[in-house]
């Protein structure tokens, strides 16, 4: 749109833009393993891209942690994380130690052209 003060033609505007969708973070449900039956996790598979990150809050949303070096670390960037490969090596002892309030919630970091179609909890019963 553009305004001026003659009866001349208009004058032609013009540009070129490219542009990146920024990150967008994606927050599961807190989800609370009450069911008397649900003894803890025993893995995790995702079915995403290799880009996208993905990190696990124990406490409600309060932290971000990931598993690293054979230990759970709290995350101080909100857009970092582990591949879904990572997570699919975490083993059943790891996952247990860290939901010692019997909840979980999990984060991901969508980059462009990145996609998550499933991500799969299997439970200790």
């Amino acid at each position: 749109m553009a305004w001026q003060d003659s009866d001349s033609e208009l004058p032609s505007i013009s540009a070129n833009l490219k542009a990146v969708p920024p990150v967008q973070l994606v927050y599961s449900k807190n989800t609370e393993m009450n069911d008397s039956t649900i003894l803890g996790i025993e893995s995790v598979d995702i079915d995403s891209d290799d880009n996208t990150l993905f990190a696990f809050s124990f406490d409600g949303g309060s932290t971000w942690k990931a598993y690293t070096d054979g230990r759970w670390v709290v995350l101080s960037e909100e857009t970092s994380g582990m591949n879904r490969e990572s997570i699919k090596a975490i083993g059943t002892d790891a996952w247990n130690d860290a939901v010692t309030d019997r909840q979980y919630m999990i984060r991901f970091a969508l980059r462009e052209g990145g996609f998550v179609n499933r991500i799969t909890v299997h439970y200790l019963n």
